[in-house]
């Protein structure tokens, strides 16, 4: 029974909460708030395949639309790093589409994501050469209920 549960929970993945920290220029290291731009404060990453892959996701572990899988590509001074790039598809269309790299701390505490994105607007790239989105692990928001204090 302990078997089939160990299967079971690594088919479908496990799924984790991160919460937005800030974002970091690339090149300078400097650091800002981008609270319009970060619209949900937080996303959840579902790892599968005993965390040989990766997407953002709901709370229930369903991928969330354009956002596609990573796959672990091994670990750099204690850095976990996570890829994905239409580009590998062979397709020559998909050429100019962008890098993405998931970077997580060696517990899995914290996630900085980065890609060569140039299509995302002056909000996201710096001259520096675009902005990491830093997040770190924490528990899921609770649901806000919109109900009254008290039926009448």
């Amino acid at each position: 029974m302990v078997l089939f549960v160990l299967c079971v929970s690594s088919a479908y993945g496990q799924t984790y909460y991160y919460k937005y920290v800030c974002h970091v220029e690339k090149n300078t290291g400097a650091k800002s708030k981008m609270d319009a731009f970060v619209k949900e404060h937080g996303i959840y990453i579902t790892f599968t395949n005993g965390r040989s892959y990766c997407y953002r996701s709901d709370a229930n572990g369903i991928k969330a639309q354009y956002n596609e899988t990573h796959k672990y590509i091994g670990s750099d001074n204690g850095r976990l790093t996570y890829y994905f790039s239409y580009r590998d598809s062979g397709n020559p269309f998909m050429q100019n589409y962008p890098k993405s790299y998931y970077y997580f701390s060696s517990d899995y505490s914290r996630l900085n994501m980065w890609s060569d994105c140039s299509d995302m607007g002056s909000s996201f790239q710096s001259s520096g050469g675009g902005q990491i989105l830093v997040y770190e692990l924490s528990t899921p928001p609770t649901p806000t209920s919109n109900a009254p204090g008290q039926l009448w």
